[in-house]
């Protein structure tokens, strides 16, 4: 994660359960996006020789950094899920001014 502090940009994240606090020393967010991939590079690369993992390490980074975001998108799958849960839950029970609070007409109109 980048954030601005002061004039430069910090990095933070987790690797392999210690909290990584880091300044870019960048002022732009381009270049900070560039410096934490280094500096995520360079740990992969570290700990692929202290682990004697086979493989690019560069590509084990990105990997971990993929897997982050998919548990990002799960939570806002969940999140979304549950307010569709509500929606339809409150369909089912006819309640109105929640129904209409949604945007959503109360009263679907009936086949005849």
């Amino acid at each position: 994660m980048l954030y601005k502090r002061g004039r430069y940009f910090w990095l933070k994240f987790k690797w392999r359960g210690k909290l990584i606090r880091k300044s870019t020393r960048a002022s732009d967010l381009d270049t900070a996006h560039q410096v934490e991939r280094r500096i995520r590079a360079a740990l992969a690369k570290s700990y692929a020789r202290t682990a004697k993992v086979k493989g690019d390490p560069l590509l084990f980074s990105l990997l971990y950094q993929d897997l982050s975001t998919v548990r990002k998108k799960k939570r806002e799958m969940r999140a979304k899920d549950a307010l569709r849960l509500k929606r339809l839950r409150a369909q089912e029970q006819g309640d109105a001014a929640f129904l209409g609070s949604m945007g959503i007409d109360p009263e679907p109109e009936k086949p005849e």
